[in-house]
């Protein structure tokens, strides 16, 4: 992302915030579809990708797709850094990404149904905001 101008980041910038999110869950919102808002979905399935968010970003934003896999990339990296540091990443209207520390337990080996002693470990969860949550009621009650 060192590549673009400053004047074309500031710009960038501003078209991400205008933009909204068009995740498509369920795939009930595909290609050249638009949703509620008038923006237009580029994801291909069911299953959002890195690419399909690279594409996204490329068509509603302006950018390379070069300059648009960039951000995204850096997007995802400065949440997996803030994870592995042990810090919640917040998204407003989004949800919150968060490590949680597991205690030692036992368990069960299923096949042979032992105890088995499980180690304590973090884990990584996610809680949905009220906003995405009413969001993807809306959605999937149509």
């Amino acid at each position: 992302m060192g590549r673009l101008r400053s004047a074309t980041l500031a710009d960038s910038r501003a078209k991400v915030r205008r933009a909204t999110c068009s995740l498509c869950h369920n795939g009930t919102l595909r290609k050249n579809e638009q949703n509620e808002n008038g923006v237009r979905a580029v994801m291909k399935g069911a299953t959002v990708t890195r690419a399909d968010l690279c594409e996204s970003v490329h068509e509603q934003v302006g950018l390379t797709r070069q300059d648009s896999s960039e951000l995204v990339e850096r997007v995802l990296e400065l949440m997996c850094v803030a994870l592995e540091n042990g810090k919640q990443v917040k998204l407003s209207g989004f949800g919150v990404f968060q490590v949680r520390a597991k205690r030692a337990r036992m368990g069960r080996n299923p096949k042979t149904g032992e105890p088995a002693a499980i180690e304590p470990r973090r884990v990584i969860g996610f809680r949905a905001s009220q906003v995405m949550k009413a969001r993807v009621d809306r959605a999937l009650s149509r």
